[in-house]
């Protein structure tokens, strides 16, 4: 079945721009990808493994990424966000997590689709489980990647690293190219890199759409995200955290802090990942998110402890 790539306007106006795999007659998945990578982070072929299984994958761009909306012109200071951040105060947002999770309900909708599967990974995760809060009705199983719960004091990544990360993306394609290339070495799996594949990958996405003017709008909606821990701890859908034991951006930790807080909650620890997807560790992805989603039609809630009454 050949994969669709059209537009639907959702949440109030935003153009949300999606690619589909498999039978739409089969339980869907939605695929939610993290911070400044459009659909095509998610690779095609990973798409249509996932969809092997008998389910129907969306894959799609979040407002701001790709060949959706560009949210506004105005593009932030992310250095005075993250000193206000770091000194305690608030940070105002120009959309929020909930917004962008809206957004992929609104994609749901408008393909007619009651509920879904819904995988997210980094960013993406952080969707997730607000999808999953927002409107568990519509969640069948939770799949969190690489993500937080947004819990204080859970390690964040070196000042060195996030300065790295934020520095400024060149405007010449090859340059380009190689800009993405050191971000995979900085934050990915040093066991698994491969110059050659994350060049052709880069490639793609950049002749799709090489626009990132959006990404600190992205950033700055992962500031000002809320604490989830309690909410998350109120989910009654199957729900499985996948993290990477190497992951220098979103440290195990928060990964380990995500699968506390989730009832029943299988924590899968894939050895020598960083904070990407390398090939080689999408059987154990795949499989761990298969098995998750199977468990909805069989899935009982466990029972809250209660804590004992002193005497």
């Amino acid at each position: 079945r050949r994969a669709t790539m059209p537009r639907v306007i959702v949440n109030g106006g935003i153009h949300i721009a999606y690619e589909t795999h498999g039978d739409p007659t089969h339980e869907t998945i939605l695929l939610v990808m993290g911070l400044a990578n459009p659909l095509t982070s998610w690779h095609e072929d990973f798409c249509e493994q996932l969809a092997s299984n008998k389910y129907h994958v969306i894959r799609f761009d979040n407002r701001d990424i790709g060949l959706s909306s560009r949210y506004s012109t105005e593009v932030p200071n992310v250095t005075w966000a993250a000193l206000k951040k770091k000194a305690g105060y608030k940070v105002t947002p120009p959309y929020t997590l909930e917004d962008m999770a809206r957004d992929a309900f609104g994609l749901l909708t408008a393909l007619k689709i009651e509920k879904a599967h819904v995988v997210g990974v980094s960013m993406g995760g952080m969707i997730a489980q607000t999808m999953t809060i927002l409107s568990p009705a519509r969640v069948l199983s939770l799949c969190s990647i690489m993500s937080t719960p947004g819990k204080p004091g859970l390690p964040d990544p070196s000042v060195g690293l996030t300065l790295k990360l934020l520095r400024a993306r060149p405007t010449d394609l090859e340059e380009h190219i190689e800009h993405i290339l050191e971000n995979f070495r900085i934050i990915g799996s040093p066991k698994f890199i491969d110059p050659d594949y994350i060049r052709a990958r880069a490639r793609v996405t950049l002749t799709r759409a090489n626009d990132y003017s959006g990404s600190p709008r992205q950033l700055l909606a992962i500031m000002g995200q809320p604490d989830r821990s309690e909410a998350l701890k109120k989910v009654t859908v199957p729900s499985v955290v996948i993290h990477g034991s190497v992951d220098q951006l979103v440290p195990l930790e928060h990964g380990r802090a995500t699968a506390d807080v989730l009832p029943g909650a299988e924590l899968v620890i894939l050895e020598d990942m960083g904070h990407d997807m390398p090939r080689a560790k999408w059987p154990e992805m795949i499989d761990a998110i298969v098995k998750n989603a199977q468990k909805h039609t069989t899935w009982t809630p466990p029972v809250a402890s209660e804590e004992p009454i002193p005497e």
